[in-house]
């Protein structure tokens, strides 16, 4: 199928079966990608983005990296998961993928061992309750698995996560999305000063710029890919895994989005989970 063809088909499914403020959302989404310069090549991943149970497009975005790269181990690590009902990994979760969970808050882990029994029970999910620092994370996570890294990291923790990455290289994952603080823009190599407490403040002081997990990231062997158009989250892999499928990324500001939090969109349903069976 080409690369045109699944554009198309993935903006129809988007789009059709949303109604009011959904579709004033993805209206907005289409717009940007219309209009934004960078994305008149259709391989940019923004084409494909799609909310399952992210905050905004990365479940699409994901999906579409690893069809392009292939998956080997459909293993992921994500540190920072909320309550479980929204974050970058559960979508993945539910397609048959397994790995871990770590979260700071006593109480959402309580109501993820609840919510997420099921998984648990089977070994798919192991969740652990710790808040995550780069002192702690080589304990937390002591390396790859049959010396071979899981194919998703994610990190979204609201303040620490460069220096939680930096410490976490050893974890070699293949893609790695992690945060970045999009109101330093996208030349600027701002990275918020290690803080024990960790966590956000609810102010524009936190994580890192774009430009400053770039910088990182290529010193470790990673290429940016992209952003989302949110303008929450960048998108990492492999240099030797990016080739012509992917749209150049010279530079952090060819694919580098303001922060848009109209597209956080809020859910149709109530986030809701549990074990699926295939049709016979």
């Amino acid at each position: 199928m080409s690369l045109r063809v699944r554009v198309r088909d993935r903006i129809m499914a988007v789009v059709m079966p949303l109604t009011g403020l959904q579709l004033a959302v993805e209206t907005f989404r289409m717009n940007l990608l219309s209009t934004h310069a960078t994305q008149a090549d259709l391989r940019s991943l923004n084409h494909f983005e799609r909310k399952s149970f992210s905050q905004s497009g990365e479940d699409g975005i994901l999906d579409e990296i690893f069809r392009r790269i292939s998956i080997t181990n459909h293993r992921f690590i994500e540190i920072g998961v909320g309550d479980g009902l929204e974050n970058n990994t559960l979508h993945l979760l539910q397609s048959g993928w397994h790995g871990t969970w770590l979260e700071a808050s006593h109480k959402r882990v309580a109501s993820i061992r609840k919510t997420h029994a099921h998984w648990i029970r089977s070994g798919a999910l192991k969740v652990i309750e710790a808040v995550v620092t780069p002192e702690n994370i080589g304990v937390l996570l002591p390396g790859a698995n049959a010396h071979e890294g899981p194919d998703l990291l994610s990190i979204d923790i609201d303040g620490n996560d460069y220096w939680v990455w930096e410490r976490a290289m050893h974890l070699d994952a293949r893609v790695v999305v992690i945060e970045y603080n999009a109101h330093y823009g996208p030349f600027s190599g701002w990275v918020m000063q290690y803080r024990d407490e960790g966590g956000s403040d609810r102010t524009t002081y936190y994580g890192a710029s774009l430009a400053a997990l770039d910088r990182l990231a290529r010193l470790h062997g990673y290429h940016l890919v992209t952003c989302s158009l949110s303008g929450a989250n960048a998108f990492f892999v492999k240099s030797e895994l990016v080739d012509s499928q992917f749209m150049p990324v010279n530079a952090p500001v060819d694919v580098w989005q303001p922060l848009r939090l109209a597209l956080v969109m809020p859910q149709g349903h109530k986030p809701e989970v549990g074990p699926g069976v295939e049709p016979q």
